[in-house]
């Protein structure tokens, strides 16, 4: 698609000094592979970056994320008005960072990018530069379950039955966000394998830490650089999750939802953060993924000839296992009634 090469071409985008175009880095944050700390470091520590020449853009983003940006390629829940004006915007920015000389590359990063829609848009807009993909990938039982969590707070479905494994069942009816090898593969179809830069998430792979990574494949030092923290989606109980599952197909007023998340978000009074799977599932699933995603994507997209792409132990089927203990009726009662008026007492 040719459409938007009257807003960014080869010859108004040459760089007049002379010196070399920056790389393009589009981070297509997967949703639950901790893409919002990566977020939330680089816009808040633009000074690092830019001493590195390397550019997070402060335009077209929303919170700490570029899903302005990803919405004008049709990444985005809805349709963006007067799309032709705002890819022009763009392409003035983009002449402008190049005009600088300053920067080696630009990072766009946008969990939007996840969802499989035409990617072609993006690639032919940015034809002119050399653009690379980052992806992080989180083992599935992690993944599902992190998920399941996330979605509970901010509900746009209320119909499929409770529990982890319904939710599950329709999310793989729903969509293909769990289908890592068929998206990886169609980036690669379109940007070149060469250009996808695939990194399993887990400590045993990043050994200084997640945002050192990140850093390291954009190019900038972190040798005595300070990360700091910047974990910023909290993990809730398994019994937190309980009640807002429940809350979700009660009939609750959204109003009143939204009221009892963010009451459990910040007043969590439970402490069992435990799989929700047993050892046994958690393996059988893992051995269905390495089957039919995992095995691929090693040796595609990492060179891993005996297949494994994540290093972190399995499951111990030995291993004693309960499911989480569900939280009594009056104090589901109590905590709902805290939630709505601001106040528990346990």
């Amino acid at each position: 698609m040719k459409i938007f090469k009257k807003y960014l071409t080869k010859s108004n985008i040459q760089d007049q000094s002379g010196k070399k175009k920056p790389t393009i880095y589009f981070h297509f944050g997967m949703a639950k592979a901790a893409s919002s700390s990566i977020q939330f470091w680089l816009n808040n520590n633009r000074e690092i970056l830019v001493k590195n020449g390397v550019l997070y853009p402060d335009s077209f983003i929303v919170n700490d994320a570029h899903y302005a940006f990803s919405s004008l390629f049709n990444f985005g829940p809805r349709e963006v008005k007067d799309k032709g004006s705002k890819l022009e915007e763009l392409s003035s920015l983009v002449n402008q960072y190049v005009d600088t000389g300053q920067y080696k590359a630009i990072v766009w990063s946008s969990e939007f990018f996840s969802g499989h829609r035409d990617i072609s848009e993006l690639k032919d807009f940015f034809s002119d530069f050399n653009c690379r993909i980052i992806i992080y990938l989180r083992r599935h039982d992690y993944w599902w379950q992190s998920k399941y969590a996330q979605d509970l707070k901010f509900p746009s479905e209320r119909s499929h039955p409770t529990g982890l494994k319904a939710y599950i069942d329709y999310q793989v009816q729903l969509d293909s966000q769990s289908l890592y090898a068929t998206s990886l593969d169609e980036l690669a179809r379109v940007f070149g394998r060469e250009n996808l830069i695939v990194r399993p998430l887990e400590q045993e792979q990043m050994p200084k830490g997640l945002i050192v990574d990140f850093l390291n494949i954009i190019g900038v030092k972190t040798s005595g650089l300070d990360i700091g923290t910047t974990t910023i989606n909290k993990k809730m109980s398994n019994q937190a999750n309980y009640i807002l599952d429940h809350a979700r197909i009660s009939g609750i007023a959204r109003a009143e939802y939204g009221r009892l998340s963010n009451y459990l978000q910040k007043n969590d009074p439970f402490s069992d953060r435990s799989p929700l799977f047993s050892p046994e599932e958690r393996l059988s699933m893992l051995e269905h993924y390495q089957r039919t995603q995992y095995d691929h994507i090693a040796k595609t997209y990492l060179g891993r000839a005996d297949g494994t792409l994540f290093f972190s132990p399995l499951p111990q089927s030995t291993v004693p296992w309960q499911p989480p203990e569900l939280p009594e009726t009056e104090e589901i009662i109590r905590i709902i009634a805290a939630s709505q008026r601001g106040g528990y007492q346990n």
